[in-house]
């Protein structure tokens, strides 16, 4: 596809509601591994961030 780049999308989630999305660019076999650790780290500094905003 014209335009797109590699990689993974993941959404992050805060009480049940989608609010944004995490995006990795690269060759899959690459970034892979980055995936979830990047998921767990946004995920938990959201859960921080908006739990005292």
């Amino acid at each position: 596809m014209e335009g797109v780049r590699a990689g993974y999308n993941v959404p992050i989630e805060y009480k049940g509601e989608r609010i944004g999305v995490l995006g990795i660019s690269g060759d899959p076999e690459e970034v892979g591994p980055f995936e979830r650790y990047g998921w767990i780290e946004t995920s938990g500094f959201c859960d921080i961030s908006l739990k005292y905003s």
